[in-house]
């Protein structure tokens, strides 16, 4: 999948938690519970040793700080699903993607 894909997942799960009205807590994060749905992304980045790090982000930093700009900045860029959880409706309750390339 690429970064744009990614934007239309968290764009989807973004309608459900809406549409659901799933309340947000102290930090602006969807509150999880049987209806919600997350997303989890982990972006990789460089340390000052040029090594390679993971940074692990909830989809409502990137909503704040502008889905547009995630666009921009990795539209074109591959990741993978590593995991999706289910809750005990059998819905999905959240989806984990990974960065495979800086």
């Amino acid at each position: 999948m690429y970064g744009a894909d990614i934007v239309t997942i968290i764009n989807k799960a973004i309608d459900n938690n809406e549409e659901n009205n799933i309340s947000k807590d102290e930090n602006g994060n969807y509150i999880e519970n049987e209806k919600s749905v997350k997303v989890e992304l982990t972006l990789l980045s460089t340390d000052e040793d040029s090594k390679t790090i993971e940074v692990v982000y909830p989809m409502e930093t990137l909503e704040k700080a502008g889905l547009n700009e995630f666009i921009s900045n990795f539209g074109l860029t591959l990741f993978e699903c590593t995991d999706i959880e289910y809750n005990s409706e059998n819905r999905v309750s959240k989806i984990f993607v990974k960065q495979l390339e800086l």
